[in-house]
């Protein structure tokens, strides 16, 4: 029998449950067996095809007389279930005396009121737990413990330490169990690892942390304008990327536990990436055979005439809409107006706004003006709905104040001050670079902005306390706010999810978006007596008559006129 085709079975726990994991190397034949069990499915988290740890679905799996062995887990110390398996699956070793009920096979009876399950797995502690304020702000200070969305538990460093905490704080274990764990814990602090991290307001130099590691630190003595940091135990060395690779070449080798806290390169966001030809494949992919070389060409008008990504893709959504209402795309250019009114008029019956029977009607006007040969008098036929005069949603300093005291995240909290202290986009914020922030200037350069338009707005005085906070723990040496991965910036999404989680903690109106932010700084500057041509210039507004919105909400002189109400005597 080919070793390759063999299955390896492994236990793991998954979404709150024990599940059996199928390990093999990549067959499409194999894949598609797996999957064919009625309760099987595939976790990326894992990276292999499962079934729930019951004697049903394993049964099952044994009808498709697959071959297959089974892998004893090594350090699964929990509230792990006893095998409800038949079989050679029952022959699965559990480390420790736990049963299905979740308490000890001891004369000890173990019942926490505030944590469901603690799992020990691949030398991190899984835990369950309901929510509850305290208890999440005490896992916080775990080391290395974070929140896991789509398994709902918290996973943290399976250290000596950890672990010592958590059974002072839950007393979940009892002794025999706790000794064992105690091991795990113990072998798995000792390994030897070192830390590269970035240093704050230094792109020279990076902090290099080792533990257990003597071979790491005689190759950090031998580079040159090295220094060591009594205070916290670290290394200084310059940041020199041969160097750098080599150290940790050397430290992989050894099999050193390598981690790497600062930044190589960073990627650009889609929208500003320079190839273009990114933003057509990506506007193309979901394009038929059949339209694909109308749309090329209409996705290579924006190219050529250097529109932002943005623009090229709301423009090229509203024009497929339109290719696809067409029975014959071959005709296109011999519709005629009362066909494109009809089309549009058909949009307007619908539950739209204004803003989209408008980008609707630029992007038909956009194709037939360049590719349709359509003359401008032609295009001017079609008329543009009539845009409501709206004004947008205010805070007040108050408000704002309790929206920024819901925050305790140094991070988060920095986002909206930068948000609301400097009246920038969501956009603006999340792409700031750290050189960027020029401290000595009190500015902060605002770099690409709509209409890739650079400009200058003040660093405010209040901020730099807490800024310092922030990258003194986060040391940020590329993006200012970097995202999951350190190359790659925050999200706006992110952001967003911020704000409204803020805004929902301080009892205002859920219709306040995150521009509101920006809308209430201009207002405040011009309540405050700030020239309207200086705010402007701050808000990166092309055109004067875009920033005199503002001027219609800020009080100023109508707050000072008596109303003839006031002149009565109202009972």
């Amino acid at each position: 029998m080919n070793e390759d085709k063999i299955i390896t079975l492994k236990r793991f726990h998954h979404r709150g449950q024990w599940c059996i994991g199928f390990h093999y190397a990549y067959s499409k034949e194999l894949y598609q067996q797996l999957m064919s069990l009625r309760s099987s499915l595939y976790t990326q988290t894992h990276g292999c095809v499962y079934i729930p740890y019951n004697t049903e679905a394993y049964q099952e799996f044994k009808r498709l007389n697959l071959p297959y062995e089974v892998i004893a887990p090594q350090d699964n110390i929990s509230r792990t279930r006893q095998s409800p398996l038949e079989s050679d699956i029952s022959a699965i070793t559990h480390s420790d005396p736990m049963k299905e009920g979740g308490k000890l096979d001891t004369d000890i009876d173990i019942e926490s009121n505030q944590v469901d399950s603690i799992i020990w797995q691949d030398n991190h502690f899984h835990i369950h737990l309901q929510y509850a304020k305290e208890e999440v702000e005490y896992l916080k200070t775990l080391r290395g413990c974070y929140w896991q969305g789509q398994q709902k538990m918290w996973i943290c460093k399976g250290s000596l330490k950890n672990l010592q905490s958590l059974q002072a704080r839950y007393t979940y274990w009892d002794d025999p169990t706790y000794r064992r764990l105690e091991e795990h814990a113990t072998a798995y602090s000792n390994l030897p690892r070192i830390t590269l991290k970035a240093v704050a307001n230094d792109l020279t130099r990076l902090e290099v942390v080792v533990r257990n590691g003597p071979d790491a630190v005689k190759w950090i003595k031998a580079m040159p304008d090295r220094s060591y940091l009594s205070d916290s135990k670290s290394w200084l060395i310059p940041r020199d990327h041969e160097r750098v690779d080599e150290l940790i070449a050397q430290c992989q080798a050894k099999e050193y536990q390598v981690t790497v806290q600062y930044t190589k390169s960073t990627i650009e966001p889609n929208t500003r990436t320079r190839d273009k030809t990114k933003w057509v494949k990506a506007i193309l992919s979901k394009v038929s055979a059949e339209q694909l070389t109308l749309m090329r060409d209409y996705a290579h008008l924006f190219v050529r005439k250097n529109y932002s990504y943005q623009t090229m893709k709301a423009y090229c959504a509203s024009f497929q809409r339109y290719v696809n209402s067409l029975s014959d795309i071959t005709k296109i250019n011999d519709q005629s107006m009362s066909d494109i009114e009809a089309y549009l008029n058909a949009i307007a019956l619908k539950k739209v706004s204004h803003q989209e029977i408008n980008r609707h009607i630029s992007a038909l006007k956009y194709y037939y003006e360049h590719l349709g040969g359509w003359s401008k008098m032609r295009l001017d036929l079609v008329n543009r709905p009539k845009s409501p005069k709206t004004l947008p949603y205010i805070f007040s300093i108050g408000e704002v104040q309790n929206l920024l005291s819901q925050v305790t995240n140094v991070k988060h909290k920095c986002l909206l001050l930068l948000t609301y202290g400097c009246g920038l986009r969501s956009g603006e914020v999340v792409t700031l670079r750290v050189t960027d922030i020029m401290t000595d200037r009190g500015q902060i350069f605002i770099r690409g902005a709509k209409g890739k338009k650079d400009r200058v707005v003040m660093l405010p005085k209040n901020l730099l306390p807490i800024l310092h906070i922030y990258m003194s723990k986060y040391r940020p040496d590329g993006w200012l706010f970097p995202g999951q991965k350190r190359s790659s910036p925050y999200s706006s999404s992110s952001l967003r999810r911020i704000f409204k989680t803020a805004i929902k903690k301080a009892g205002l109106d859920s219709r306040y978006k995150l521009h509101s932010l920006r809308h209430s700084f201009a207002t405040h500057l011009m309540e405050s007596g700030t020239q309207q041509r200086l705010i402007q210039k701050l808000l990166g507004h092309s055109s004067p008559k875009t920033t005199e919105i503002y001027t219609h909400i800020s009080k100023g002189s109508i707050t000072e006129i008596k109303s003839p109400l006031d002149y009565m005597n109202v009972k």
